[in-house]
């Protein structure tokens, strides 16, 4: 697993450096090992719909928390969850206040058990009355039982940089590299909620323009 070198990678990396990590560690990211990432990653996951995306949550978490020893931020560029690996990207930010803003973003993640939507939960040290309120849906009051879980802690923000995705994007085509270029329109239409048909590249104006 990639987290067993994180803390040396950001002890000495400089200011607007870029780190990219992959884990393989995919039976225990997918949640087919929970005891595993919980071991590894001190995360709560379990089987959802969405796991490649809480895979990819999950590596960032502990990317941003590796970061935050050294006093260091992060802003992620991109994250991809594919089947063999995890990939994330990221730019480093040096100082305290970057890192103390990074760690804000790990956060728990409400998650109902049977519609499985899920949300964030709210900012705060205090302990919520009842987070099924926090829930988008009323499976709570229509079920029995106990029907959302905790996941996490995860990485709660952006997972995209659209900005870089672009400039990548634009110097694939620059540089004729093929075969990554449907991958990066792939991850572009994620970070914007683009169709397709409505897509088109252009030179970027905005390196740091972040995705929704």
């Amino acid at each position: 697993t990639s987290v067993n070198y994180l803390d040396s990678a950001f002890r000495n990396i400089r200011n607007l450096g870029i780190v990219s990590v992959t884990s393989t560690d995919i039976s225990s990211l997918y949640a087919k090992a929970q005891h595993v990432a919980r071991r590894h990653y001190g995360c709560n996951i379990v089987r959802t719909e969405y796991y490649k995306e809480l895979a990819a949550r999950i590596v960032v978490a502990a990317v941003a928390r590796a970061a935050a020893r050294c006093n260091k931020g992060i802003e992620v560029l991109f994250a991809v969850a594919l089947e063999h690996f995890v990939l994330v990207v990221v730019r480093v930010l040096r100082g305290p206040t970057s890192a103390d803003e990074t760690a804000k973003k790990i956060q728990y993640l409400i998650h109902c058990q049977w519609c499985e939507e899920r949300i964030f939960q709210k900012d705060g040290n205090m302990v919520e009355e009842n987070p099924y309120r926090q829930l988008p849906c009323n499976c709570h009051g229509s079920m029995p039982g106990k029907t959302a879980i905790e996941l996490g802690p995860l990485w709660s923000s952006s997972l995209f940089n659209t900005g870089f995705l672009k400039r990548m994007l634009f110097e694939s085509l620059h540089h004729g590299l093929d075969d990554i270029q449907t991958l990066i329109k792939t991850l572009i239409f994620e970070s914007e909620c683009t169709p397709q048909s409505q897509f088109s590249i252009h030179a970027p104006s905005n390196l740091n323009k972040q995705g929704d």
